[in-house]
């Protein structure tokens, strides 16, 4: 089973930050998620960042 979560790299005009999403049970949910909640989320919290870029990524269950 893979689980998939977005990841943004913000920048302001001094730094820059990686964040990530909640995690979702498919690319697709994630992929929407970020396109109606995920960006306005991001600005509502970091206002003074801007969005450089954002993927969304699978990871599989791995056994330890």
């Amino acid at each position: 089973m893979t689980i998939w979560a977005a990841f943004f790299l913000i920048c302001s005009l001094d730094e820059c930050l990686a964040v990530g999403s909640p995690l979702f049970q498919s690319r697709a949910a994630c992929e929407q998620a970020v396109q109606s909640q995920g960006v306005f989320m991001i600005g509502a919290r970091w206002p003074k960042y801007k969005i450089v870029e954002w993927q969304c990524v699978g990871f599989n269950k791995k056994e330890v």
